[in-house]
């Protein structure tokens, strides 16, 4: 390197700060001193608009900085130091200094040379290009941190930092197109050039050939091409050298040792399995009642969406209306209530707010019309409670001066406490607290129903204005348990057996939050709620669909009027038939085998589907004995009883949603486990890797942090055709973890996967 470089780095002010984003101070060094002295602080190598290190914010960077720890071998004699670097790199100017771990134990492995190599390289003004140029670096130089290849990376500072500059003829990027490129052999290798080329023929017959006898006799025999001829003790100082390079080429994972490759041990490959969640059922319209599924399947028509949000919409729908008016009663210990809690979950452009809002629009316009007509009746119960108020205030002081007895102001807090003022009916809410939800099903009888296309709901639940997670209404009123709420500055709330209804449809980054969260998992929220997930239509839609027919639309708004007309009052039980009884047991049963097998990772929520599917059933009884005959009155109906066929198609509308909890337990997560095996292909197709190992793999990718469930994904991809073990006596068991190695299917690079994009 002639004069040495001026090295151009942006300090922060900090040290040893991995949150600090701003790197104010740019500086400029020259000798050795002046770049240790910049290097005390944390630093980077790359100008960032603003001087803050963010994604987006890449101006520019004239310097290749690249991270050796030595993790190839325990072995002292297999370390590479920055002297080492510059054998391998003869003719490239670079300059190394020392990690902030430097000679120092680090995690579990023990003090070794740990340092950076920094290589000046043209101006590049491209984020993803810089990214690009250091993972061709870390290919042809696999000593080097392939897990520190990204383009806005920032070093810790390090005190006192050993520097050493290294001349060179060339820039990196130089060599690494000379390395790329396939050179003829020498005839003659002259002077000024001897050290270089078999330096280069070393390594590559290292690698081709092992390192056995035949490669140090084609060595020997290509050093007789240097004219003048090398001396044997400068000739074995390369060899060694080379070797030494071969050592750190052998360690890594990607690379296949020449007796392995020529091995006919290998296996034969077949096509692997998709890494995708199978197709899932759609909702079974026909085991609606005839009025529901006429307006779900033109609803589905018009829209232009899956027939599931439709279907799934209306018995949010029958649930509103009818929740707390019915139970249905399976044994003498044991009654379900007949809300539900449903869970949609679509992307963007899917549709989802005019679905929920057809679906639910004739409970809104009751809502609507009977406040309207209620307007009066509310406003005077809302006086002559303030009047009533206002008495015993006024009987309050008389009574404190001594003009008024005791038992006049005892009857003016009775007829105060006993008189309850009518409310405006709310049968809807969204974005509300749990404080508030208590209160409003409080003056609603003790029946609430949240809707909404967004998933706020659930945030709040989890404590976004408090800071504590807060669903205990959410969950007693599923159950009908009795709700008490005491607070210090408020009256108290009481409310018997309440129902809500949760009628939600949300983007796929919600459901991956809601699984995520420990406590709803914990306390069991999300056991509690049916999930669907349509299938998207985006791309296939018509742009001319049918509108819906006016008299469905009629029909469906009559069938929810009636049952909203049905007063609050003493629950009505709804029987079941020895017919559907019968089906009950067998399904019973099916599930309870499945509970320790099938059902084994959502148990909680399995645990729960007969009794949900004992609520469908009766929302489904209760709406086919309803609007076809017109009947002026409910209450004059005969006492409900389940049939055996109302039975049979809950059980089926019960296996639409057991399929869609699967797919929300296991698939809808990245972080589940077809996600994870999909983003470990993605990482060993990015590196090209042909075999790998657990240890690997769990060093590329940081997201699995402990070696089970890096196990569990290599498992997966075995079961599915993209890894298999080279020596299954090495297989990891119980107590003995192991690190075998497997090989990769390379139809991976040569085939479309199945079920990619």
């Amino acid at each position: 390197m002639n004069n040495n470089p001026r090295i151009t780095l942006y300090r922060a002010d900090t040290t040893g700060n991995a949150q600090n984003c701003l790197y104010r101070h740019e500086v400029h060094a020259e000798t050795e001193q002046q770049l240790s002295d910049a290097l005390r602080f944390d630093h980077v190598f790359v100008k960032f608009e603003g001087n803050r290190r963010r994604n987006g914010n890449f101006l520019y960077a004239d310097l290749l900085v690249l991270d050796y720890d030595n993790d190839h071998s325990d072995r002292r004699a297999d370390w590479v130091s920055p002297e080492d670097l510059a054998e391998f790199l003869p003719d490239v100017s670079f300059v190394t200094y020392s990690s902030r771990h430097d000679n120092l134990p680090k995690g579990s492995r023990c003090a070794r040379p740990r340092f950076h190599a920094i290589f000046p390289i043209g101006r590049i003004e491209d984020a993803s290009a810089y990214a690009g140029l250091k993972q061709q670096a870390a290919d042809l130089l696999p000593f080097f941190d392939r897990n520190a290849l990204d383009a806005g990376r920032f070093f810790f500072g390090v005190e006192k930092a050993k520097v050493c500059f290294h001349e060179g003829s060339k820039l990196l990027t130089e060599w690494l197109k000379d390395e790329r490129s396939d050179c003829p052999p020498a005839d003659a290798i002259p002077e000024g050039q001897r050290n270089r080329t078999l330096y280069r023929f070393a390594v590559k017959t290292l690698k081709h050939l092992g390192n056995a006898e035949t490669a140090a006799s084609a060595f020997w025999e290509e050093a007789k091409k240097c004219s003048p001829p090398l001396d044997e003790e400068e000739l074995g100082r390369i060899w060694g050298s080379a070797c030494k390079f071969y050592q750190v080429i052998r360690s890594r994972p990607e690379y296949i040792p020449p007796e392995e490759y020529h091995s006919t041990s290998e296996p034969k490959w077949a096509e692997p399995i998709a890494l995708t969640q199978p197709d899932l059922e759609t909702f079974p319209v026909d085991a609606l009642p005839k009025t529901i599924a006429d307006i779900v399947e033109a609803a589905a028509e018009s829209l232009q969406v899956s027939p599931d949000m439709p279907a799934v919409c209306a018995l949010g729908a029958l649930s509103v209306c009818v929740q707390k008016k019915y139970a249905v009663r399976i044994h003498d210990d044991w009654v379900e209530p007949v809300n539900l809690y449903l869970l949609v979950v679509a992307k963007p452009s899917e549709r989802k707010s005019p679905c929920l809002k057809l679906m639910t629009d004739p409970i809104d316009r009751f809502e609507a019309e009977w406040n309207r007509e209620h307007a009066a009746e509310i406003e005077a119960s809302r006086r002559e409670k303030n009047a009533l108020i206002r008495r015993v205030n006024t009987l309050e002081k008389k009574y404190a001066d001594g003009k008024a007895e005791r038992e006049e102001l005892e009857k003016a807090v009775r007829e105060e406490q006993r008189y309850t003022a009518s409310e405006p009916l709310r049968l809807f809410l969204d974005d509300v607290t749990p404080e508030k939800l208590a209160a409003q099903m409080a003056a609603n009888d003790g029946v609430c129903a949240i809707k909404s296309t967004e998933g706020g709901i659930f945030e709040i639940l989890a404590g976004r204005y408090s800071g504590d997670a807060n669903f205990d209404v959410a969950l007693k009123a599923y159950s009908a348990d009795t709700i008490r709420v005491d607070r210090a500055t408020k009256p108290c709330i009481t409310i018997d057996k309440p129902a809500l209804t949760l009628l939600l449809m949300v983007q796929p980054d919600v459901l991956t939050g809601i699984m995520s969260n420990q406590a709803f998992r914990g306390r069991g929220l999300t056991a509690r709620i049916l999930y669907s997930i349509p299938k998207s239509l985006v791309g296939t839609r018509d742009i001319n669909p049918k509108p819906v027919p006016p008299e469905l639309k009629q029909n469906y708004e009559d069938l929810l009027y009636r049952l909203l007309c049905i007063e609050q009052g003493q629950t009505e039980e709804i029987l079941l038939s020895p017919g559907a009884e019968h089906l009950r047991q067998c399904f019973a049963r099916e599930v309870e085998k499945a509970l320790l097998k099938e059902y084994a990772d959502m148990e909680d929520w399995a645990g729960k589907i007969v009794g949900t599917t004992m609520r469908i059933a009766a929302l489904l009884c209760i709406a086919e004995a309803g609007p076809e005959d017109l009947v002026e009155s409910w209450e004059l109906l005969p006492h409900y009883e389940i049939t055996q066929l109302q039975m049979a198609k809950a059980i089926t509308i019960a296996a639409y949603f057991i399929d869609h909890a699967k797919a929300a337990y296991y698939a809808m997560s990245d972080e589940s486990l077809l996600g994870q095996g999909r983003r470990v292909l993605e990482v060993v197709k990015e590196k090209k890797l042909t075999v790998i190992t657990r240890r690997d793999i769990m060093q590329m990718c940081r997201f699995l942090r402990k070696a089970e469930a890096a196990q569990k994904v290599i498992d997966l991809l075995e079961d599915y055709g993209y890894l298999v073990i080279k020596n299954a006596d090495e297989r990891p068991k119980i107590g003995r973890p192991g690190n075998p190695l497997y090989y990769v299917n390379p139809l991976i690079y040569t085939k479309k996967l199945p079920g990619a994009a």
